[in-house]
C-alpha cells in the first residue's frame, strides 16, 4: 500500500487544512460575487462611490442653482456656449428621460457626466437629452435652468406651439407609426432609442452613447472610454463591432445553465489532472521500491483521492465565476449576459440599420433585447470595458410606479434609507468663523442674546424656534418645537396651556431641557433646569399680547386630543372668531401659562468643518452665586 495509516490520516489533516482556509478566505473575500456561494448583497451593494459621486454631482448642481452668469461662463466642465456647441464632436450622448412616479435621477445623471471634465473633454461631447413624455411639461426637469446648462440639446416630442417653452429646446417629430396604435412601454422605448440615434447620426458624431437617465458616471469615465476607443480602433474594426459597454450587470456573467458541458470539462480535466499525477507517482514508487502493484490497495487510494478532488472542485464553484474566472481590466469581448441598456457606445455607421431595426420592432421585445438581437443578427462583436464606467443607480431606478423590481432586473448599488442618509452633506455652516470663546460675556443670558443678534444678522430662519424637553408620567422623554418669549434673570420663556401635554408633565416633573439649533450657523445651545411659571399677570399680559387668532386658537383648541370630526376644528374657530367679533364673549386667558426655565447649565457649540467642534459649558454654581465657564471635548 502506497499510504500507510498514519500517513494517510497526515494527508487527510493537511488536505482538511489548505481546505478549511481557502473556504475562509473564500468567505471574506468573494461576498461581492453574486454567483459565489458565499454572496452578501448587503455588502456587495454598499454604495460608497456611487454616495461620493453624488455629492460631487449635487456639489456641482447647487454651483448652477447660486451662481451667476458671469461665474458659470468659468466653470470649465459645464462650459458649453455657442462656440463649443458648434464645434465637431467626436461621441454625442443621448438621453432618453421620462417622468418618474417615485424618484427623479436626471439631475445628478447629467451632473455626473460633466464633474470634473475640463473644456477640452467637454467640448468633445454633445449632449442631447429627450424629455420623452406626452406632456414634455409635465416632466421634473422640463425649464430648469440646471437642463439646458449642462445640456447641449433638449429634444421634446409634438409642435412648437407652446409659447412657454425655452427657446433651448427643440420638438421633434417621432417616426409615424400605425394610425390609432397605443403605445405600450416597449414601443415607446423604441421609438425614444431610435429618436436619439437620428439625432445624433445628423451631427456626424464619431460614436453614438445611448444612455438612461439613472447611472452616475465615474470621476474619469471620459478618459477611460477615450482610451478604449483607441484600443479598439487599432485592433478592430468599427464595422465589426456593435457597441462598447460602459455598464454591465454581474448578475448574469455567473455559472450559466447553458454552459454546463464547459463545467463538466473542466472538471474532468483536474480530476484527470490529479489522478495522472497520482499514477506517475506511484509507477515511480513502485519502481523505486521494485514493488509488486496491488490494484486492491491502490484502488482504496483514487476512492480518497476522488473525495478531496470532488471537495477542490466544488470549493471552485462555491467561490464564483467572477472570482475564479473574471474579466481582466480594459476592454474584453463580452458576447453573452452583459445587460443592460445604461450605456451603450455604437460607431456612427451603424445607427441608421438599427434605427430602422427599432422601428420595425415587435412591442414584445424590450429596447435592449432587440439591440443584442441585431448584434446576433448581423454577427456583429460586443465589448465591454472593464470595470464599469457607469453604476446604475438603484432599484427605483428600474421599477414601476409601486416600486416593484422587474423580474431579472439588477442593480450596481441599491438605494437604502441609509445610503440616501449618508449621502446627504453635514456641517455645511460648519465655514462659519470659528469663536474665541475666552471673549465669551461672563452671564449665558448676555452669551445668548450676541449669539441670536448674530443668528439674526445671518439670516436663519426663525431662531426663536427652540425645542422643548420634558419627561411624562412613565419617566419616558418628550419633545417638541415651539417658540422662545422672552430671556431675562429668570430664565428662558415659553408659554403654554396648562392642560396640554407639556403642561401637565411640568406639573409632574418640572426638569426640562431647552436646544436651538441654527444649522446655517453651525451652531447649537443647549440648556436643562428647572420650568417655573410666572405670576398670574404676567401670563394674562402675554396673552393679550397674542393676536386675536392665536388667541381663539388658544381657547377653542382641546390639545392633543383625538380629532373625530376633521370639520369640528374649522367650525370650533369659526365660532370662536364669531363670538370675538360680536363682543358676546370675553376672551379669558385662564389656563394659560408663561414658564421660565432658569438653567442649571448650558452649553454652546459651534461646528468646525475640520471636526475640531467647540464647546463652552456654563454651570451654576450655588456655593459662590455664580456661573463657571469650562471648555469641553468635541
Amino acid at each position: 500500500m502506497l499510504l500507510g495509516r498514519n500517513r494517510l490520516l497526515s494527508a487527510y489533516a493537511v488536505l482538511a487544512m489548505i481546505w478549511l482556509s481557502l473556504f475562509q478566505l473564500c468567505r471574506l473575500y468573494t461576498y461581492y460575487d453574486p454567483s459565489s456561494f458565499f454572496y452578501d448583497s448587503r455588502k456587495a451593494y454598499e454604495t460608497r462611490y456611487t454616495d461620493l459621486r453624488e455629492r460631487d454631482a449635487d456639489h456641482l448642481l447647487n454651483t448652477l442653482h447660486h451662481a451667476s452668469i458671469d461665474k458659470l461662463s468659468n466653470v470649465n466642465s459645464i462650459k458649453n456656449d455657442v462656440d463649443i456647441r458648434g464645434q465637431d464632436k467626436r461621441i454625442c450622448i443621448g438621453i432618453p428621460s421620462v417622468r418618474r412616479e417615485k424618484q427623479h435621477f436626471l439631475p445628478r445623471t447629467m451632473a455626473s457626466l460633466v464633474e470634473g471634465l475640463d473644456a477640452g473633454q467637454r467640448s468633445a461631447l454633445r449632449i442631447t437629452v429627450l424629455l420623452a413624455d406626452d406632456d414634455p411639461m409635465s416632466h421634473p426637469a422640463f425649464g430648469q435652468e440646471w437642463l439646458h446648462v449642462l445640456a447641449d440639446e433638449v429634444l421634446l416630442y409634438g409642435n412648437d406651439s407652446s409659447s412657454v417653452v425655452p427657446n433651448v429646446y427643440r420638438y421633434v417629430q417621432p417616426f409615424a407609426s400605425e394610425e390609432d396604435k397605443t403605445l405600450l412601454r416597449n414601443d415607446r422605448v423604441h421609438r425614444d432609442y431610435a429618436t436619439l440615434m437620428a439625432n445624433c447620426r445628423a451631427t456626424e458624431a464619431q460614436y453614438f452613447v445611448l444612455m438612461e437617465d439613472d447611472v452616475i458616471a465615474g470621476r474619469h469615465w471620459l478618459n477611460r472610454l477615450l482610451d478604449g476607443l483607441e484600443y479598439l480602433e487599432r485592433t478592430d474594426k468599427a464595422g465589426n463591432w456593435l457597441y462598447l459597454r460602459l455598464f454591465y450587470s454581474e448578475t448574469y456573467l455567473g455559472w450559466n445553465s447553458e454552459q454546463w458541458p464547459e463545467y463538466l470539462v473542466r472538471s474532468l480535466c483536474f480530476y484527470t489532472m490529479v489522478l495522472s499525477l497520482y499514477l506517475v507517482v506511484v509507477a515511480v514508487d513502485t519502481r523505486r521500491r521494485s514493488h509488486t502493484f496491488h490494484y486492491k490497495a491502490h484502488g482504496y487510494n483514487v476512492l480518497h483521492l476522488t473525495f478531496w478532488s470532488a471537495s477542490f472542485i466544488a470549493l471552485y464553484f462555491m467561490a464564483g465565476r467572477l472570482t475564479v474566472d473574471s474579466y481582466n481590466e480594459g476592454i474584453q469581448e463580452m458576447p453573452n449576459y452583459g445587460c443592460c441598456a445604461q450605456g451603450l457606445v455604437i460607431p456612427q455607421q451603424h445607427l441608421l440599420t438599427l434605427e430602422n431595426a427599432l422601428h420595425a420592432a415587435a412591442d414584445d421585445i424590450a429596447g435592449d433585447s432587440l439591440i443584442e438581437k441585431f448584434a446576433g443578427d448581423q454577427a456583429l462583436k460586443k465589448y465591454a470595458i472593464v470595470p464599469s464606467l457607469l453604476q446604475h443607480v438603484g432599484i427605483k431606478g428600474s421599477s414601476d410606479a409601486q416600486g416593484n423590481q422587474p423580474s431579472g432586473s439588477n442593480t450596481m448599488t441599491t438605494h437604502t434609507l441609509q445610503s440616501k442618509l449618508r449621502a446627504l452633506k453635514v456641517l455645511e455652516g460648519a465655514s462659519h468663523a470659528k469663536t474665541d470663546f475666552k471673549l465669551f460675556p461672563n452671564t449665558p443670558h448676555q452669551a445668548f442674546e450676541t449669539w441670536l443678534d448674530e443668528a439674526i444678522e445671518c439670516g436663519v430662519s426663525e431662531p426663536h424656534a427652540v425645542t422643548l424637553s420634558t419627561i411624562d408620567q412613565d419617566g419616558r422623554p418628550d419633545a417638541r418645537i415651539l417658540i422662545l418669549k422672552n430671556v431675562d434673570d429668570r430664565g428662558w420663556h415659553f408659554a403654554t396651556k396648562a392642560d396640554s401635554p407639556k403642561g401637565r408633565q411640568i406639573s409632574m416633573n418640572n426638569n426640562v431641557a431647552l436646544t436651538f439649533y441654527w444649522p446655517g450657523m453651525g451652531r447649537q445651545i443647549r440648556l436643562r433646569g428647572k420650568a417655573v411659571s410666572l405670576s398670574r399677570s404676567e401670563c394674562d399680559a402675554d396673552f393679550s399680547a397674542r393676536s386675536t387668532m392665536a388667541q381663539v386658537t388658544a381657547i377653542v383648541s382641546k390639545q392633543s386630543e383625538p380629532l373625530l370630526d376633521p370639520f369640528e376644528l374649522e367650525t370650533s374657530l369659526k365660532d370662536g372668531l364669531l363670538r370675538q367679533q360680536n363682543k358676546t364673549e370675553e376672551l379669558s386667558s385662564e389656563g394659560w401659562v408663561v414658564y421660565a426655565v432658569s438653567p442649571d447649565t448650558i452649553e454652546f457649540w459651534q461646528a468646525s468643518s475640520d471636526r475640531l467642534h467647540q464647546r463652552l459649558k456654563y454651570s451654576w454654581d450655588a456655593v459662590e452665586s455664580g456661573w463657571c465657564k469650562s471648555a469641553l471635548w468635541p
